[in-house]
């Protein structure tokens, strides 16, 4: 469909998001829009858990004062006994020491991008462009949270809210002007990528353009929306199963519960699709619920916030960010009045005061029937 209808080809689109000018133009992004700035360390290997990490210092800006506000590790391309996905870890979280002093916090971006060829650089699709986004959403809330108590630091919060920043910040990789600008086609890249450039398009001469073009921005934004609903319905089964297997009547129920059963009926009543896997009548015929590993994690009786957080970034982006990117008034704003309180005081309020009124599912609702 999105190669047909919308012609999307996201493998031409990849080549304009090399993972490392694309890292860089994330980090020029998030350090305009929140005051900070990130200076890479070179540290040896045995420093860090493994030679592909990067680290970098993050600092306030000269205008807030340069004062030091904690490090970022990177941990990007995948390997034998990492885990696969993406995540970000709180190494360390930041507080207030007895003698007043702040601890500072360190945090970690862990994902599992192909690694560079040696004829290729790491390219990432736009889909892995916007995971990088929501776990910095993250790393950038661990960073910039501000609390006495190391329990409320940064993504601490209820988890109602905590996927908030990092879902709100996905926003600014639908943008046309914010993705040309974070575009960078792999050939105008060192020599070596342009040798290998040419030796995938043959004699062809003219040379892709640096920076994406319109016609492939455009097709890409307009395929947003594409398959939501059905995305959405299965982010809605998988918190109705959470919920239903977090509250039985007794102890005994649980333990005779057929979790196979309770997960393929409550998805075959959410989501009617006949499926692959389904062979016959009945319930029992596969088990996906197994994969489910959030459920097992701080998501346990809390999936549904994947859901109600996507409501609250709908709102703070539509009502505060919509209109200009790049205001970094209003990220300062942001930040100050909602990333620096991580759970120290009641969400809502977080929320409500940064908003200057209650939250509102309008917003998200208009998303689900587009223009």
């Amino acid at each position: 469909m999105l190669e047909k209808q919308y012609s999307v080809d996201h493998q031409e689109i990849a080549e304009y998001f090399p993972v490392q000018t694309t890292v860089a133009g994330m980090l020029k992004m998030v350090q305009h829009l929140f005051g900070l700035q990130f200076r890479q360390v070179h540290v040896d290997s045995e420093n860090t858990w493994h030679p592909d990490v990067q680290v970098f210092s993050a600092w306030d800006s000269e205008e807030l004062g340069g004062r030091f506000v904690g490090y970022l590790y990177l941990d990007l391309y995948s390997r034998a006994g990492k885990t696969s996905g993406a995540a970000n870890f709180n190494i360390a979280p930041g507080f207030v020491n007895k003698d007043s002093t702040r601890h500072f916090p360190t945090t970690a971006l862990l994902c599992s991008f192909q690694r560079p060829s040696a004829q290729t650089p790491s390219l990432l699709r736009h889909d892995e462009v916007v995971t990088l986004f929501h776990e910095l959403g993250h790393a950038i809330h661990d960073l910039v949270a501000k609390v006495r108590y190391a329990c409320f630091h940064g993504t601490e919060t209820a988890v109602d809210f905590g996927e908030a920043p990092s879902q709100m910040l996905e926003y600014w990789c639908w943008d046309p002007a914010q993705l040309k600008a974070l575009s960078h086609h792999y050939s105008s890249l060192p020599d070596e990528d342009l040798a290998s450039w040419r030796d995938k398009h043959g004699d062809q001469q003219i040379l892709s353009p640096k920076q994406i073009p319109d016609h492939l921005v455009d097709s890409l934004v307009k395929s947003k929306h594409v398959n939501q609903a059905s995305a959405y319905l299965i982010q809605l089964c998988i918190a109705l199963f959470d919920m239903t297997v977090h509250q039985p009547e007794s102890h005994a129920a649980i333990q005779h519960m057929n979790m196979s059963a309770t997960f393929n009926r409550i998805r075959s009543h959410v989501l009617p699709l006949d499926t692959p896997e389904r062979p016959g009548p009945g319930y029992e015929w596969g088990h996906p619920q197994a994969r489910l590993t959030h459920l097992m994690g701080e998501y346990d009786a809390g999936y549904y916030a994947y859901l109600f957080s996507k409501v609250l970034a709908a709102d703070m982006f539509h009502t505060v960010f919509e209109g200009d990117l790049e205001d970094c008034k209003e990220g300062m704003r942001y930040r100050r009045c909602l990333l620096e309180k991580g759970g120290s005081q009641d969400e809502m309020v977080t929320v409500t005061g940064f908003l200057g009124r209650n939250p509102s599912t309008q917003p998200f609702r208009d998303e689900l029937s587009p223009a």
